[in-house]
């Protein structure tokens, strides 16, 4: 126990950013409570007259004493999502003492006081949460596809050289060599499993690419190998289909088993890197918590697509998170006999 306590670990998948990436970057009380788990959980508890529109609009600051009232003052905090945020401030001998007495909503001015002067160093505090949490490692989840995230990587402007696979001009915000060790970085691209040919063609296009899955190709290569990418990632829709029975969303669109087989698939390969897909989310399931990015509802997932792939592809690695309990013994099942997954 001992040994395992004090040995370092690598968290392979976090929505976490760099201190380098400016508001993409969360730390502080406020956004601890603001997470999504904890939103949801408060909105089950709070009064019908608080609703998700006033709740959005409040300032971060204000969303948080919300939610530390609801569900730390005003009830016992014993959930995993609260229980985790007390054990995180606890972890900070500076934040102890407030802790320590009854919880009220008079105990975040400490905490917040803490952090404010703590996060004036971002890269400091950052190296202290890995060091508190025995987490040398990060794997960051990078979307292409958001503009916003791009752009710390990319400017706007900058193509894709369709025949090298490459940005022709890839000058991005220089990481120092500390924050590169912390942070590694993954490439996810929902959109291909989920056949939103949309947002893909427009992407392409953004990069100086056409719509076709050649260049598809192109910008996943290109993306990776900026990125340093660990593995490539995709959360499947509730209504994934792979092989025959596969629709495309729109006519003229190519359906997400043709974006799988011929652009995820021969990217993995000719990078020799992972495939990695979440499987089992309902996507918007509850529309009043998308601001969050709490809104998500779980399904039973169906295991034989990742089967079909393994099976397929022997010469490529897949990694499956299944959201279900009820999926958890096929998967085991599956990892018995496909050697790759």
């Amino acid at each position: 126990r001992d040994v395992v306590a004090a040995t370092p670990a690598t968290d392979v998948h976090t929505h976490l950013f760099p201190p380098s990436h400016g508001d993409l970057f969360l730390a502080g009380v406020d956004d601890l409570l603001t997470y999504h788990y904890l939103v949801s959980e408060m909105f089950m508890v709070a009064p019908a007259s608080l609703t998700h529109g006033a709740f959005f609009a409040m300032p971060k600051a204000a969303r948080a004493d919300v939610v530390w009232k609801e569900l730390f003052v005003e009830r016992t905090p014993v959930s995993e999502a609260c229980v985790g945020v007390l054990t995180t401030l606890r972890a900070f001998a500076e934040c102890r003492p407030a802790l320590d007495g009854p919880l009220a909503e008079a105990t975040l001015a400490p905490i917040r006081a803490f952090f404010r002067a703590s996060l004036e160093d971002r890269g400091a505090h950052a190296a202290r949460v890995f060091a508190l949490a025995g987490v040398e490692r990060v794997v960051c989840t990078n979307v292409p596809f958001d503009a916003r995230e791009a752009s710390e990587f990319v400017g706007a402007s900058c193509c894709v050289d369709a025949d090298a696979s490459a940005f022709a001009d890839a000058e991005g915000a220089p990481r120092d060599d500390a924050e590169a060790a912390m942070f590694a970085n993954a490439l996810r691209v929902d959109a291909l499993l989920a056949g939103d040919w949309a947002v893909v063609g427009d992407a392409l296009e953004n990069r100086g690419l056409e719509r076709s899955t050649a260049h598809a190709r192109a910008f996943l290569t290109a993306w990776a190998r900026r990125y340093g990418a660990e593995y490539l990632m995709a959360s499947t829709p509730a209504d994934f289909r792979y092989g025959p029975a596969d629709a495309p969303r729109k006519v003229g669109w190519p359906t997400a088993t043709s974006l799988v087989d011929d652009v995820l698939v021969p990217v993995a390969r000719a990078l020799n890197l992972p495939l990695a897909l979440k499987l089992g989310a309902r996507r918007g399931m509850s529309p009043n918590l998308a601001p969050c990015g709490g809104g998500d509802g779980v399904v039973v997932a169906d295991c034989a697509p990742l089967a079909e792939l393994c099976r397929a592809n022997p010469d490529v690695k897949f990694l499956a998170t299944f959201l279900s309990r009820t999926n958890q013994h096929e998967a085991c099942v599956l990892a018995q006999k496909f050697r790759n997954l």
